[in-house]
């Protein structure tokens, strides 16, 4: 006799009710601690060697790569030290599974420790395969939504009880229980700012088509801040309140005008990560140039490097200076400040968006876009898109910049801080699997 299983009882993890976060734990402590001790060992074995060995003086190479070990070990430190402070959060849901075009009710269970946070930063992200044949394919935003849930909304005891709800739009594919990557990843992050090593937990949900779906359902909205009005204060003001623990500055401009600016080290911990991959990958280049190696691999290693250059510059020591007045835009963007400036007229404008940018640890990271109009048909879009932002941490931050911008340049409502985390080509999931 056949016995239906539902989709998300498939996983043993899904069908508990109780998700393990992604991050956490022993095993990936382990892993680490091993890696480094490896690296560092043969590394550090290889440059004694070296320098013992070497005839011709040539020893500049030897410190590369036990230089990346000592990267390696201090994130095996840091990452050793958030297991100790949080250990390893639980996720307890009270929708079995979540549901498209309804509800996603879950609570967060996490270490006393997080009572010390102001607030939590909670995320959910939908990604999916881009289009296409062939068995690797890569992922793409195809949803996103955040709320900042303050900290007297927590629930004291032996463990931090959070309780969070969503509404999930219905046109996105289900989770995918195989974990092959043919279908869509449903993932809520959680991240909190307190003092010594940050809190940080991610968890893969189980989110399905059931018949509590509804086609109507569009998902969450986060609305227009109210902090937007307050940045633009009036004509002749000077003083321009900043937002609540932003590293963005915003001041007056002109008559009436705004200037943001996006200043230096504002992520200093991706740009430290950067800048070691940026030499993991330099010591391969050394070490293919020490060892004569195959032309076509010192190609390959090279331009990555110097790519990884670009990044750790551009992340650590990169300032953007928006001007915002009535009528234009100006967007001067480089090293230490250094760079063109790019001018659009408040004709040109076809909206102001915020657009996921890059994910680091369990945070999304958006960038705000400036969307030209097309001058003549079939111009492409890359050419008429000027960032106007980078790397924000939260999506509540950056549409309020984006309003903030919008209303400074003289935009109508309907073209100010266009939210686009849904893709403008997502395809429409099958109906629910049996």
């Amino acid at each position: 006799m056949n016995v239906h299983v539902e989709p998300w009882q498939r996983r043993d993890d899904w069908a508990s009710g109780w998700l393990e976060s992604a991050t956490g734990g022993w095993a990936p402590v382990a892993f680490l601690w091993i890696f480094a001790l490896l690296w560092n060992t043969m590394s550090w074995i290889a440059m004694i060697a070296t320098l013992r060995g070497s005839a011709t003086g040539q020893t500049e190479l030897a410190p590369v790569f036990p230089a990346v070990g000592l990267g390696i070990l201090a994130l095996a430190v840091y990452v050793t030290l958030q297991y100790r402070k949080w250990g390893r959060s639980r996720l307890e849901l009270l929708t079995l599974p979540g549901v498209l075009g309804g509800t996603l009710r879950c609570v967060l269970h996490a270490s006393p420790a997080l009572a010390r946070a102001e607030a939590l930063e909670v995320s959910v992200d939908c990604a999916g395969p881009e289009p296409g044949e062939g068995k690797i394919r890569l992922m793409r935003h195809l949803w996103h939504h955040e709320v900042r849930v303050p900290g007297t909304r927590f629930e004291l005891g032996e463990k931090i009880r959070v309780p969070l709800e969503f509404r999930l739009p219905y046109d996105l594919p289900e989770s995918d229980p195989r974990r092959t990557g043919g279908d869509a990843t449903w993932t809520l992050r959680v991240h909190a700012n307190v003092p010594g090593v940050d809190y940080e937990a991610g968890f893969d949900l189980p989110v399905f088509r059931t018949p509590e779906s509804s086609p109507a359902e569009e998902g969450s909205r986060v609305g227009a801040s109210p902090l937007a009005p307050s940045l633009l204060g009036t004509p002749g003001s000077r003083a321009v309140p900043a937002l609540s623990g932003s590293k963005i500055r915003v001041r007056p401009y002109g008559l009436g005008g705004r200037e943001f600016v996006f200043g230096m080290l504002r992520n200093p911990w991706m740009g430290l990560l950067t800048l070691l991959f940026t030499f993991l990958f330099g010591g391969f280049v050394a070490l293919i140039l020490y060892a004569e190696g195959p032309g076509f691999f010192l190609v390959v290693f090279t331009l990555a490097t110097l790519l990884l250059v670009y990044a750790s510059l551009d992340t650590l020591f990169a300032i953007t200076r928006v001007r915002a007045e009535r009528g234009r835009i100006r967007v001067r963007h480089g090293p230490f400040g250094i760079g063109p400036t790019r001018s659009v007229d408040l004709h040109e404008i076809a909206r102001i968006r915020v657009v996921p940018q890059v994910q680091y640890g369990t945070r999304t990271y958006c960038q705000i876009r400036i969307e030209r109009r097309a001058r003549r048909p079939g111009e492409r879009a890359w050419g008429r898109v000027v960032t106007a932002g980078s790397r924000i941490p939260t999506q509540a931050e950056a549409e309020t910049l984006a309003q903030a911008m919008g209303e400074a340049v003289g935009l109508t409502a309907p073209n100010q801080a266009s939210i686009a985390w849904r893709a403008s080509a997502t395809r429409r999931a099958s109906p629910s699997r049996s």
